[in-house]
């Protein structure tokens, strides 16, 4: 497993390992890198602190994993808030007179796959 798993770019890993390599002495010999930019962007994830020094790799691996977690349980917490969706579309659509084509089908169709008695449930007021 790498550091990229856990939300930091290719980039960022790489200077995040060579600071825990080489305390103390900036990465110069990173060849076309925007040194300072990716340093910014550590410090805004909190694995170096102001004077660019890593975080031990256990703090910082947990950070990210906290970060991961809150973004995980945001995104999950959108999709779920999706099932309204469904329930609106479904009135949208009870209100429009759709069922018709379900109900007429339906009477007209015995069951055989044992689903028969199943109807739409009626609209929430």
């Amino acid at each position: 497993m790498n550091l990229t798993s856990l939300g930091l770019t290719a980039d960022q890993e790489r200077v995040y390992r060579h600071l825990l390599r080489s305390p103390g002495r900036a990465p110069t010999d990173l060849d076309g890198l925007d040194v300072p930019a990716v340093l910014a962007e550590l410090h805004e994830l909190e694995v170096v602190d102001a004077t660019h020094t890593p975080v031990p790799p256990a703090v910082a691996v947990d950070r990210l994993i906290r970060r991961r977690v809150e973004e995980t349980s945001r995104e999950l917490h959108n999709l779920s808030s999706a099932w309204v969706v469904v329930r609106d579309l479904v009135e949208e659509q009870t209100r429009a007179g759709r069922w018709s084509w379900w109900n007429a089908s339906r009477a007209r169709t015995p069951s055989t796959t044992g689903c028969g008695s199943w109807r739409p449930r009626a609209p929430r007021r």
